[in-house]
C-alpha cells in the first residue's frame, strides 16, 4: 500500500512540475537603456536594467558610438537604430551580477554619443533603445539649493535640501553647504562650510541650534578641478511671527518673503516730536497723541511718514525698503522681470495678492501673501489728506538718480484700486506715505 502511495505522489509530483513549465515558460530577455550618470568632459557611467524572462543570464553590457554627426537621433526607429548601433558601436560587457552600469572613460569633451543596453539568456536577445548624451565642456559643476527648509520641531534646528545637478567637466572633488550670518554670499574663503558626499543629484544637510532673530545665509557649492560652483543664497532664521517696538511696545506682524523678512503692517510709531510734524494719522488734523492714535485710521492704516522722517523712526534692526527689495517682493507674486523693472511706470497684474480686505469693493484683491496692503492714501507735505481708502502709497529708501528733469525723487509704490501697481518717482520727498520695514 505505502509503495502505490509513493508512486501516486511521483506522478503527482511530475504532472505538477509540466504543468508550472507550461504556466511559468522562459521567455524572451528584455533590456533597457536608461539615462547616463555623472557625465563629464571625458567620462559617462552608462545605465540600465534588464529582466531576464526566467532564463539564465548569458551576457549583458552596453554598446556605444560617438554620435557627432547625427547618425541617430530621437526620431530614428529602433530597427534603424538598432543596426547603425550593430555596425558600429563597441560592445563592452558587465558582470552578471551588482549593478547594470558600466562607466566609460576617455570620451572626448563636448561630444554627442549614444548607448544602449544589451541582455543576452537562454531563450534569446534584446537590446534597449539607445539614449542619447553629450560630454560636458571643461567647466565647474552645477548646484543648487531649494528655497524652502524644514524646520524641526521643538528645536531649532532645519533640514536643507540641494541639488548638484551635473559634475561639470570632472570629477567632483568637493561638495556641500557654505554658510554665513554676515556675508549674503558666502564663500569657502569666508563662511562656514558643511561638507557633504560627493554623489550626483538630491542631498540634504543638517543645521543644528540655531539661534533666534540671526540670519543664516546658505548656498550650495560644488568643486572640481576646473572651478567651484554656487547656488543661490537661502535665508535660515528663526523667528516670533511678531515684532514689537520697546519704544512704544506697539506689535507688528512679520513675515519672511525670499532672503527677506518685512513687517506685513504699516508703521505707526509716533516720534517724541508729536503728530502732524512729518508724521502724520490720515484724516487726523489736531495735535495729541492720544486723540491720534484714538483714530480708526490710525489703527487700521498706521501713520503717514515724510521721506526723511520713514527713514529716522526705523526700529533699531530694521531699514526701509530699498526699491530692489521691493522688486524682489514683487516677483513673488508672479510680476514678470520686464515688468518689475518698468521705470515711472504702470506694470504687471498680480498686486492682489499683496493687498487686504481694505481693498473690497475697489476691485481685485486676494492677499494670498498675506502683505495687508491698505488704501491709506497719501498726505500732501502738510497740507491736505488725499485718496483716502482709495490708493496706497509706499516710500522706498532708493532715490531715482536718472529722471529726465534731473530731479533727484524717491521710489515709492502705488497701489492703485485697479490690477496694477505702481513704480514711480514723481512726488517730493515731503509727501507722507505709509511706510513697511526690511529686517537688516
Amino acid at each position: 500500500m505505502r509503495n502505490i502511495l509513493l508512486c501516486i505522489a511521483a506522478v503527482c509530483l511530475l504532472v505538477t512540475c509540466k504543468r508550472d513549465e507550461d504556466c511559468n515558460p522562459a521567455v524572451q530577455p528584455i533590456a533597457q537603456t536608461t539615462s547616463p550618470k555623472g557625465v563629464t568632459c571625458e567620462k559617462a557611467i552608462l545605465t540600465g536594467k534588464g529582466l531576464n524572462g526566467g532564463s539564465n543570464v548569458l551576457e549583458r553590457g552596453f554598446i556605444y558610438m560617438e554620435n557627432s554627426t547625427g547618425q541617430i537621433t530621437e526620431s530614428t526607429t529602433d530597427i534603424e537604430a538598432n543596426e547603425i548601433l550593430a555596425g558600429q558601436g563597441t560592445k563592452v560587457s558587465i558582470p552578471l551580477d551588482g549593478e547594470f552600469e558600466y562607466t566609460l572613460t576617455g570620451l572626448k569633451k563636448e561630444t554627442a554619443y549614444c548607448a544602449q543596453a544589451y541582455v543576452i539568456t537562454d531563450a534569446g536577445r534584446s537590446v534597449g533603445y539607445p539614449v542619447l548624451f553629450v560630454t560636458s565642456q571643461e567647466v565647474p559643476p552645477t548646484i543648487s539649493i531649494e528655497m524652502e527648509y524644514e524646520k524641526e520641531e521643538g528645536s531649532t534646528n532645519v533640514t536643507i535640501t540641494a541639488s548638484l545637478d551635473a559634475p561639470g567637466g570632472d570629477d567632483i572633488s568637493s561638495k556641500g553647504l557654505v554658510w554665513s550670518n554676515t556675508n549674503a554670499s558666502p564663500t569657502l574663503e569666508d563662511g562656514e562650510t558643511i561638507p557633504s558626499d560627493l554623489g550626483i543629484g538630491t542631498f540634504t544637510t543638517k543645521m543644528n541650534d540655531l539661534q533666534w532673530f540671526r540670519k543664516y545665509y546658505v548656498r550650495a557649492y560644488a568643486q572640481n578641478k576646473y572651478g567651484i560652483s554656487y547656488s543661490s543664497t537661502l535665508l535660515v532664521l528663526f523667528m516670533d511671527d511678531k515684532f514689537i517696538d520697546p519704544r512704544d511696545n506697539e506689535s507688528y506682524t512679520v513675515r519672511q518673503y525670499g532672503n527677506s523678512v518685512w513687517l506685513t503692517q504699516n508703521f505707526r510709531h509716533i516720534p517724541a516730536n508729536g503728530i502732524n510734524n512729518e508724521v502724520w494719522v490720515q484724516q487726523y488734523s489736531g495735535n495729541s497723541v492720544e486723540e491720534a492714535k484714538a483714530s480708526d485710521y490710525y489703527r487700521a492704516y498706521g501713520c503717514l511718514y515724510s521721506f526723511g522722517m520713514a527713514q529716522q523712526v526705523a526700529p533699531e534692526g530694521w531699514h526701509l525698503p530699498s526699491d530692489a527689495e521691493w522688486q524682489e517682493l514683487e516677483l513673488l507674486t508672479g510680476m514678470t522681470p520686464e515688468d518689475v523693472a518698468r521705470d515711472d511706470d504702470w506694470r504687471g497684474s498680480t498686486n492682489d495678492r499683496l493687498k487686504a480686505d481694505t481693498w473690497e469693493g475697489l476691485g481685485a484683491w486676494s492677499n494670498t501673501l498675506e502683505f495687508n496692503v491698505h488704501p491709506a492714501g497719501k498726505q500732501w507735505c502738510g497740507g491736505a489728506f488725499q485718496n483716502c481708502d482709495e490708493l496706497g502709497f509706499f516710500w522706498t529708501s532708493t532715490i531715482n538718480d536718472h529722471r529726465s528733469d534731473g530731479q533727484l525723487n524717491p521710489y515709492y509704490r502705488f497701489f492703485s484700486s485697479g490690477v496694477a501697481t505702481g513704480r514711480f518717482s514723481d512726488f517730493p520727498s515731503c509727501v507722507g506715505m505709509s511706510v513697511r520695514y526690511v529686517m537688516d
